[in-house]
């Protein structure tokens, strides 16, 4: 409800809008300990907005999330971001402010272990529920 008491709808803010994000395989390989399979990814966060009809904005801060098994010792690794593994799922959160500007595109290589016997895990790691967020600047 406004001032003058009428009911306006609030537009979403920009902050929270969803932005596209891409994933490219790399490579699966058996580990030792724990025993299991770690699986290699290179995530691509463009600076564009998913919902607005691909629309370029800036980023300064962001968050992708994906589903982690909840075995033990499950655990996602990634350069140049915060990681928390919390309830089933993988959140890579920007660290501080970085920018990215409008149109420009940033990597982020990030390594999945799952441990179990490798003969019964994946040769590729899936990524369900892989999603983006911009998230406010500071």
């Amino acid at each position: 409800m406004n001032g003058a008491g009428r009911i306006t709808p609030l537009p979403v803010p920009p902050s929270y809008d969803e932005i596209a994000v891409s994933k490219k395989f790399n490579r699966t390989g058996e580990n030792s300990e724990p025993r299991g399979r770690v699986y290699s990814f290179e995530l691509t966060l463009p600076a564009v907005s998913k919902d607005s009809g691909s629309k370029a904005e800036d980023v300064k801060r962001f968050r992708i999330s994906f589903d982690l098994p909840t075995v033990k010792g499950a655990k996602a690794e990634a350069s140049g971001v915060a990681v928390i593994a919390q309830d089933g799922k993988a959140y890579l959160e920007s660290e501080n402010d970085q920018f990215l500007a409008a149109g420009s595109s940033r990597p982020i290589t990030v390594q999945i272990t799952v441990p179990g016997d490798p003969a019964h895990l994946p040769q590729e790691y899936p990524l369900d529920g892989l999603k983006a967020t911009r998230l406010p600047g500071r």
